[in-house]
């Protein structure tokens, strides 16, 4: 949410304004998720199938990334806390940390101690953590937890 672009729709502004302010808000927004199985975003044909077969052959973990409104892979990690920490890794290299926020499927002790770690990113009790909803917890399967963070 970008609660700044919905204040301004309730105050008043133009229209050209509130689509001025939400796109920035997209272009200013990164997220990265870590999927503990594909096999769960394959039936919804959101992956392409060689990733889903490597992922699958070695048992690997797949980071995905959202750029310019599509899926695209960030790399894969031996393990599901590589991946946690490979998540860690890319909230600290984004510059001026606005807005942090925590999406998770299954286990929300993951995303709790995924909040702590991050608090050397971003004040703690500011970052916001969500379970996923059902439509998109469907695609992302059991284990995922994305990141989204909002930069200046």
């Amino acid at each position: 949410k970008d609660q700044a672009t919905i204040d301004m729709l309730f105050a008043g502004a133009s229209f050209q304004h509130v689509v001025s302010a939400a796109r920035h808000a997209v272009e200013t927004t990164r997220v990265l998720g870590l999927f503990d199985t594909l096999k769960y975003a394959a039936r919804g044909g959101r992956v392409s199938k060689h990733v889903i077969e490597l992922s699958g052959i070695s048992r690997a973990k797949t980071l995905l990334a959202f750029r310019n409104g599509e899926v695209v892979s960030d790399g894969i990690v031996r393990t599901y806390q590589s991946g946690l920490d490979r998540l860690i890794e890319f909230a600290q290299e984004v510059p001026d940390v606005q807005d942090l926020g925590i999406a998770y499927s299954t286990n929300p002790g993951t995303a709790e101690d995924l909040r702590i770690r991050l608090g050397s990113v971003f004040p703690v009790d500011r970052i916001q953590v969500e379970q996923m909803g059902a439509a998109i917890g469907a695609h992302c399967g059991p284990e995922a937890v994305f990141i989204a963070l909002r930069h200046s």
